[in-house]
């Protein structure tokens, strides 16, 4: 046996077997790859390094896994500490309480047992959690499987990590916290698994006496509630099964969406909590909310109670509903072999009895616009129906009469396919449902809060009015028709026909909305997903309104005006939005085809896309806008763009009294900018074109990185022309024009005197001026000064044939075929002009007249547009 005190070192060695050594407080055991250290015993403040293999040790010290090392079937006593490290394992440790064990990221653990605490960054494999402090701790990017926990062990599942097959015993509880997962865990009895918020759990199997717990903003998927075992929600659970005799549970707040609910297995939804297209072959107890259920099979019950709602469900196949006084069923489908039983205070609104199904009417039941068809019966135990029933060749049974409309005290109207004519007003009170009703000739219908209209029809004249409150659904506004929204109101999917009219006022929410051609939508309030599409369909956005997500189709238009804003639009081929002074536009989409007009407006991170153009015109501005391939950003009159990116094939026009600022230029992308055009301080990439034509103008600068510049136009005096890398070109055509001074001119780069005929006696001098210079160029009687920013020398500067009988400057000489060949290409792609995008006159709004003048560089020939 071998003592290691104080300040000494133990060096295990490759292919030694040292066991029993003892590593006291100040200690140290190194262990080489290749070496063994078997039954160690690490005293507190101890120290093991191991890059080879240990065995049985006893540590009360810190033990480090390295890359490469392993530690199997030893114990960390209290205070100890063993860390795992990258590449490094251990295996059937005990951890022991108020132990610490830490595994990196790529080291594993498998097969120990955890009393004390350990945390995961790696891997960790079928390991036992129990205990009094026994804690695992699953941390970003660490990964447990098949770990078991029991006997008040605790395992918190942290964000990014992830915990798989765990199996959750008496006494065991696993937390998933936010950004956090586990998947494919078994819950036993007494164990339980709490989904916290933001936490995710998948595949879990719930036993008898075991118990998850889905808390609010966490979600379940796919598990499945065993005979015993329990679940309940607060935040999200679907797609999950609760066997027989399982149990779920929603609470106020919770959701639950496509659950089976099998043979006696059980749901109950609480008041505030919502189930939605769930199958129950078991049994529904309804105090909250559930919608598109279906109830079939034998032994199948939903039970809609005092406070519960039910809407759109299908009861067939020997399913029963009941819906009790208090509960609401609206919009049920009663197919073969279902019923439905409505009981006193009980309220069915919208059913639908197909063949062989059933509804039964008990005494005090109140039934809304039932429509019973061929083969359906109606079971009527009441002498009068307080509303509106159609029988489509039904049956009912018991000899009762059944009236068409009842008014109820308080004056709430239940009213089926109702017709409203020229001075009729139909009042829909707080509670009260309007169903197909017909509105025109100058009839109005008047929607009070708590109230809806359902499915209405207005048209020739007929007008409704939301009040605050109230609510619209699948409206149908036809010709001459017109609907109010009012502040404090929402009309939902209504459908605007040509010439129909939907006004929202401010404070006023449409939602959904469809404008077919000829309609017509005014927003002075909020807009959610309108669709505008054909010739003639309108949406205007006025003062306070707010339009997002609205689509516009082929010969659809979109008007935002001052102190309006519009949020996500979709221009489609064919549409056009157009933002006056004081309107904004923020993030629209311009497809292939279409156009945005910002005439005055501010369009802001705009994308525009193959094919379509965003014109700024008289003072619009249009900023971080993103052009792609093949789409195009003309700037009109007064009209400004800042922060504009050309990707490949995108492309800008800088008209005549307009400004771009700050435009980048990327491969493939092309800035024009024409007479009386200014660009401000522009970056142009390799593989990027910047084409400055006659009269056009260049201010704060310009950066050529690599790209190239064709500059027949003004770069003034008091500017920098900067070339950033290498392989930057400019080909300077009007030499009157260009004072500005060039920096970053290197190997690689080029400036082209086109206008220099390269003749054999051309020279080029050199004088040097304090942190800059003058480079001159002589061509017979033609004389060229360019300041440049820089130490050079004369000998450096190589004058050569461009290709295409200028002068090309190089400093050291570089060959020139390269940017030879690209503006070559350019100049028969341009036809003169450059390729621009031009309008047919800039002082107009003809936008998709034919190109009838064009700008055209000196020496170029004008081509078509």
């Amino acid at each position: 046996m071998t003592i290691v005190s104080s300040g000494q070192i133990q060096y295990v060695l490759s292919g030694q077997v040292i066991q029993s050594t003892t590593v006291l407080s100040g200690g140290e055991q190194f262990v080489y790859s290749g070496g063994e250290a078997d039954y160690a015993t690490v005293s507190s403040g101890g120290f093991v390094d191991n890059y080879g293999l240990e065995f049985g040790a006893s540590n009360a010290g810190v033990d480090f896994v390295e890359s490469g090392g392993v530690t199997a079937y030893g114990s960390v006593g209290s205070g100890g500490n063993l860390y795992v490290f990258s590449s490094g394992e251990s295996e059937s440790e005990t951890v022991s309480a108020s132990a610490i064990q830490t595994i990196f990221t790529g080291g594993l653990d498998q097969y120990s047992l955890i009393s004390g605490t350990q945390s995961n960054y790696g891997t960790v494999n079928y390991d036992t959690i129990e205990g009094f402090y026994a804690y695992q701790y699953i941390e970003s990017g660490g990964v447990a499987f098949g770990d078991a926990i029991s006997n008040q062990g605790y395992v918190s599942v942290m964000s990014g990590g992830l915990d798989s097959g765990a199996a959750i015993g008496s006494g065991g509880v696993e937390f998933i916290l936010v950004g956090g997962e586990a998947a494919a865990a078994t819950v036993g009895s007494g164990g339980i698994q709490n989904v916290e918020q933001g936490g995710l759990a998948i595949s879990t199997t719930v036993l008898a006496s075991g118990s998850q717990v889905v808390y609010l903003g966490g979600q379940d998927e796919y598990s499945t509630i065993s005979s015993g075992g329990a679940q309940t929600v607060y935040g999200l659970a679907e797609y999950d099964i609760i066997a027989s005799g399982g149990v779920e549970t929603v609470q106020s707040g919770g959701l639950t969406f496509s659950q089976t609910v099998a043979g006696v297995g059980s749901q109950t939804i609480l008041a505030g909590g919502l189930d939605e297209y769930s199958l129950i072959s078991g049994t529904q107890y309804d105090y909250g909310s559930a919608q598109f259920d279906t109830i079939v099979g034998a032994y199948s019950y939903q039970y809609i109670e005092s406070g519960g709602a039910a809407f759109g469900d299908l009861i067939s196949g020997a399913g029963y509903t009941y819906v009790s006084s208090g509960g609401v069923d609206t919009s049920a489908t009663v197919g073969s072999g279902g019923v439905e039983f409505v009981y006193a205070g009980g309220k069915v609104s919208g059913t639908s009895v197909q063949s062989g199904g059933v509804l039964a009417l008990y005494p005090g039941a109140l039934a809304v616009g039932a429509n019973v068809n061929s083969g359906g019966v109606l079971e009527l135990l009441i002498p009068v129906l307080s509303a509106g029933v159609t029988l489509s060749a039904g049956l009912y049974t018991a000899a009762k009469t059944v009236s068409g409309v009842a008014v109820k005290a308080g004056g709430i109207v239940d009213i089926v396919s109702a017709t409203v004519l020229s001075g009729g007003v139909l009042q829909t009170l707080s509670g009260g449902i309007d169903y197909n009703a017909v509105v025109s000739s100058g009839g109005v219908a008047y929607v009070h809060s708590g109230a809806d209209l359902l499915s209405a029809t207005i048209r020739n004249g007929g007008h409704d009015s939301v009040l605050a409150g109230g609510a619209s659904t699948d409206t149908i506004i036809s010709a001459g028709g017109f609907e109010t929204t009012s502040s404090g109101a929402i009309a939902y999917n209504p459908f605007i026909s040509s010439g129909g009219f939907e006004y929202v006022s401010s404070g006023g929410v449409v939602s959904n909305a469809q404008v077919s051609a000829g309609g017509h939508d005014t927003i002075y309030g909020k807009a959610f997903g309108t669709v505008v599409s054909g010739t003639g369909a309108f949406e205007v956005v006025s003062s306070t309104g707010i339009a997002s997500g609205t689509t516009l189709t082929a010969g659809a238009v979109q008007y935002v005006g001052p102190g309006a804003t519009a949020n996500g639009t979709i221009i489609l081929a064919g549409a056009h939005t157009h933002i006056s002074g004081g309107g904004v536009a923020s993030g629209t989409q311009i497809s292939s085809g279409g156009f945005q007009s910002l005439s005055g407006g501010v369009g802001i991170a705009n994308v525009v896309s193959s094919g379509g153009v965003l014109y700024a015109i008289s003072g619009g501005v249009a900023s971080s806008t993103i052009v792609l391939s093949g789409g195009h950003d003309s700037l009109l009159l007064s009209g400004k763009a800042v922060n504009t990116t050309l990707s490949s094939g995108g492309a800008e026009n800088v008209e005549s009294g307009s400004v771009a600022v700050n435009t980048l230029v990327l491969s493939g992308g092309h800035q024009y900018v024409f007479s009386g055009g200014v660009a401000s301080g522009t970056t142009v990439n390799s593989g990027g074109i910047v084409t400055v034509s006659s009269g056009g103008n260049i201010a704060a600068g310009l950066t050529i990185n690599g790209g190239l510049v064709i500059d027949s136009g003004i770069i003034g005096a008091g500017q920098t022309v900067g070339f950033l890398g290498t392989g930057g070109d400019i080909k300077i055509f009007n030499t009157g024009g260009f004072a500005a001074k060039i920096s970053g001119f290197v190997l690689g780069d080029t400036i082209d005197l086109d206008t220099f005929a390269y003749n054999a006696s051309e020279t080029a001098s050199w004088t040097q001026n304090g942190t800059s210079g003058t480079l001159t160029i002589t061509d017979g009687a033609l004389v060229e000064q360019l300041t440049l920013i820089g130490t050079y020398v004369t000998s450096n500067f190589k004058l050569a044939n461009d290709g295409a009988g200028g002068t090309a400057i190089h400093d050291p000489p570089v060959g020139g075929a390269a940017t030879t060949t690209l503006f070559a290409q350019n100049a028969a792609a341009m036809g003169g002009h450059g390729g621009g995008f031009a309008p047919t006159n800039s002082t107009t709004s003809n936008w998709g007249a034919a190109v009838t003048s064009a700008l055209v560089p000196s020496g170029g020939t004008s081509g078509s547009v």
